[in-house]
């Protein structure tokens, strides 16, 4: 029997222009996991002789078709690479393709522009099941409202090209920030107690496009397939706002986690965090930073972090979006009184070199997700610290090596809390609950007939329910 599936993704933000070509970095594919690679996956799909073939129609997720030469500087990716405003996209959106099996077959459609879509209407309409990556969708409609709406309406109105078909929709997430127990926003190292989730959901409104459309989402997924969000917090907005059971809804935080797909990356992970205290005092320790455009004004925070390019030579900042790469850094400079270090400053629009390049780092201490994950697919120790509730929900549910602004051990020496948490991490447990979530990733699936990568198959066959 032939599947058709539909695959569509939306990466949520206009494109920003601002080129910065001395502080660039790009090149092709060295050192991925070897389970991921093309050929061995293709020559599998081949050896399973069943005849089962799925069309995927692929909407704005990673093309590794496109090439990325080394030396582009922002703007030119953004033209050449597809990649967005905000590159940490590229890592959940290759996460997700590589969910999907090698044996599907993918035609690249934009469903919601019709003059470019009128040659893949029929295509459409006979699509047996709808894959759909999606980011953090949801948001408070008193502060974001049209600019988020706009983005529902589109996937909404691809919904709506074949109301019979399956749908299977992961990653998402909501546009959340920190509260404390006073009901004030949080957003730098200064915070003390804890963030409130119940005080951030009292501030949270879905409008009712979001509304109409997660209702539509559950209710197709209910019919085959399903709908994985990214963790606590956006499980409990669905509970609170949209539906009080959630059939078929499952928190399983974000598909890059498979990105390497070794059953033991926890355990292997474990013992580089055991290390790392005794590596830091010697020659040659070098960390990544990445720092969150939400917190471009806690100085405290980009000072602190930033400071260790200097401690430990050959360290860099990570930027992910463009104004990073001067607002931001400009001003911190400016307040820590010195420059950082001349070629400390990288940014990348190529997944694979992303990988490599943080391969040779001892640490990443990241206040964004997705170049954690990345880091994590490299094998490398790293520390998320949560800016908000996008990043902690995400953090929590995939029991990644954690803390977040309210963490009294940033208001010093950040080593101090990279070193608290990375005793803490227990490779075991991580192991187990990343099997469990590739477990559910193989029901979903399979409840909407489209075939998942064999490698997160093999995964979730090493523990027991």
């Amino acid at each position: 029997m032939r599947l058709t599936a539909l695959l569509a993704c939306c990466l949520l933000s206009a494109p920003a222009a601002v080129p910065q070509p001395s502080r660039d970095n790009g090149g092709g594919p060295r050192g991925f996991p070897a389970d991921f690679e093309d050929a061995a996956f293709k020559q599998r799909a081949r050896a399973l002789g069943s005849g089962r073939a799925a069309l995927v129609v692929v909407h704005n997720v990673y093309n590794e078709s496109l090439p990325r030469p080394a030396g582009l500087s922002w703007e030119q990716a953004l033209r050449r690479t597809s990649m967005s405003d905000n590159a940490g996209n590229m890592v959940w959106a290759y996460g997700a393709l590589k969910l999907l099996s090698p044996s599907v077959t993918q035609i690249s459609a934009l469903a919601h522009r019709p003059k470019e879509a009128a040659g893949t209407r029929l295509q459409l309409s006979q699509a047996h099941a709808y894959y759909m990556p999606v980011a953090n969708l949801l948001s408070d409609a008193r502060r974001w409202g049209d600019a988020m709406t706009r983005s529902i309406v589109k996937l909404q109105n691809l919904l709506n090209q074949d109301k019979q078909a399956r749908l299977v929709m992961i990653g998402l997430g909501t546009q959340a920030f920190f509260h404390d127990r006073r009901g004030a926003q949080v957003s730098d190292f200064s915070a003390t107690g804890r963030a409130s989730m119940n005080e951030s959901l009292a501030r949270f409104e879905l409008n009712e496009p979001q509304r109409f459309f997660l209702k539509t989402v559950i209710g197709r997924a209910q019919r085959g397939g399903g709908l994985a969000v990214r963790g606590a917090f956006t499980l409990a907005v669905l509970r609170q706002q949209v539906c009080s059971d959630c059939p078929n809804v499952s928190a399983l935080g974000c598909p890059s986690l498979f990105i390497n797909p070794r059953p033991n990356l926890g355990r292997i992970m474990e013992s580089k965090y055991k290390s790392l205290e005794h590596r830091s005092s010697q020659p040659g320790f070098k960390v990544a930073v990445l720092l969150s455009s939400t917190m471009h004004s806690a100085h405290n925070a980009w000072e602190s972090l930033l400071g260790l390019l200097h401690r430990f030579p050959g360290s860099i900042f990570v930027a992910q979006r463009a104004h990073e790469l001067n607002t931001e850094v400009s001003q911190a400079e400016q307040a820590m009184g010195k420059r950082i270090p001349p070629g400390a400053v990288r940014f990348f629009y190529d997944v694979r070199s992303w990988h490599d390049a943080m391969a040779g780092f001892d640490a990443v201490i990241s206040l964004r997700i997705h170049g954690a994950m990345i880091s994590l697919a490299a094998v490398t120790p790293i520390l998320v610290i949560a800016p908000d509730w996008r990043v902690k929900e995400l953090a929590d549910q995939m029991m990644l090596a954690r803390t977040d602004i309210f963490d009294p051990l940033l208001r010093g020496d950040p080593m101090r809390a990279l070193f608290a948490h990375a005793s803490k991490f227990d490779g075991g447990r991580f192991d187990r609950n990343r099997c469990l979530i590739a477990k559910k990733y193989v029901r979903i699936f399979a409840s909407g007939g489209i075939p998942i990568n064999r490698a997160v198959e093999r995964l979730a066959r090493t523990c027991a329910d």
